[in-house]
């Protein structure tokens, strides 16, 4: 628990912050909020954390894409179209051979797992939320207390 909000409460403060809620519940729960400052308070602090996440400064200088293809545009006569004939023979028969090894592989694994069988992974179905998938792999990796169980 946060600030006496319960991990349910608060996956529905997320699911609200990323826009996961139906209107109907979204209502209700902006209602609530107003309501219980608390509560608020809590969903202002992560309003501003995830207002506040930004992607790291690029490391790649403005413009290098463009030069890069430009410079290979002008060594390759035929420009930056790939061709598979521009290959050495041992590359062509690697890659195929990669092809063929990759693609048995993956039907001979198959063939081993049974229906419905996710080896400790996540499972996701069509209408579980970003949030939802959250708390689950959280609870899965931290015990937490009976009290605080988060569910559907």
């Amino acid at each position: 628990m946060r600030n006496g909000i319960s991990k349910a409460e608060l996956g529905q403060l997320m699911k609200l912050l990323h826009g996961e809620l139906p209107e109907a519940e979204e209502g209700r729960l902006r209602r609530r909020l107003e309501r219980e400052p608390e509560m608020e308070a809590t969903f202002h602090q992560f309003q501003e954390i995830w207002e506040d996440l930004q992607l790291p400064p690029g490391s790649v200088a403005a413009g290098l894409q463009a030069d890069v293809f430009a410079r290979l545009e002008a060594a390759q006569p035929g420009g930056t179209e790939f061709s598979w004939g521009l290959l050495p023979s041992w590359a062509r028969v690697v890659a195929a051979a990669a092809l063929v090894t990759g693609a048995a592989l993956g039907y001979s694994l198959s063939a081993w797992v049974a229906p419905g069988e996710t080896f400790g992974m996540i499972s996701a179905e069509a209408d579980t939320s970003l949030t939802d998938l959250y708390w689950q792999a959280l609870e899965e990796s931290t015990p937490f207390e009976a009290e605080d169980e988060v569910g559907p």
